[in-house]
């Protein structure tokens, strides 16, 4: 935990050098009176950092894939 304070790494310290690239090319070909991007703005978000889940969500989405993968549902319903 030292270490990262010192010298950062890991998902989001790799994806900075590409959002920062990224803001740059956009704000250099951006039009007279568009608003300038930030390095956030090309960050990409986890979906964990943007939205909790319910229970009924996270099951939905397995039920879905569970469909799409050709399986059975066997829970009883009541």
């Amino acid at each position: 935990m030292a270490f990262s304070e010192l010298e950062p790494f890991g998902y989001e310290q790799e994806m900075l050098g590409s959002a920062i690239v990224a803001s740059t090319v956009a704000n250099r070909l951006r039009v007279e009176n568009e608003e300038a991007q930030t390095i956030s703005d090309f960050m990409p978000k986890l979906k964990h950092e943007t939205e909790e889940q319910d229970i009924d969500h996270q099951i939905s989405i397995i039920e879905m894939a569970n469909i799409g993968a050709g399986g059975k549902d066997l829970r009883k319903h009541k």
